[in-house]
């Protein structure tokens, strides 16, 4: 078994995993349309992204641990790494319609500032999709430190 396979038996067949993503994608779908340009903010293994791409939206994933990328070999849509500062600079031009931060934002440590550029980077009328796991387990958790005021 690859490094992937070992990966996806270990969480995607699990319940947690199982569950993620029943629930994710079904949620998710009906808010694209066939257009829909997507910017997934730390892909991972390209779980999501993969999904995605196969049903023909326009992708692309930003991961900057090498090692989940080397576990993707078999990945074909649109992939960045490098720094922060190195993604910022690769899309500061670039507007998508759907932003995705699945699973990421609580190991982000200037809340703040990734936001403030993935919000610059969204279409008018675009999408912010934020799933975050709760430190504490539960189904709540107020999240103040990372409210970005528009200067409008």
């Amino acid at each position: 078994m690859t490094k992937q396979e070992n990966y996806y038996a270990e969480v995607f067949e699990k319940p947690w995993g199982r569950m993620f993503y029943d629930l994710l994608f079904p949620q998710l779908l009906p808010n694209l349309t066939k257009d829909s340009k997507i910017l997934s903010f730390g892909s991972g293994f390209g779980r999501t992204e993969t999904f995605l791409e196969e049903k023909g939206f326009e992708v692309t994933g930003y991961e900057p641990d090498v090692e989940k990328l080397e576990m993707m070999s078999d990945q074909t849509f649109r992939q960045l790494t490098g720094t922060f500062d190195d993604f910022a600079e690769t899309v500061k031009n670039e507007r998508y319609d759907v932003i995705l931060i699945h699973n990421v934002l609580e190991y982000v440590l200037d809340r703040k500032v990734v936001l403030k550029l993935l919000l610059s980077l969204l279409t008018d009328g675009g999408t912010l999709s934020i799933v975050k796991h709760s430190k504490y387990g539960s189904m709540i958790e107020w999240q103040q430190d990372v409210i970005i005021r528009s200067s409008a």
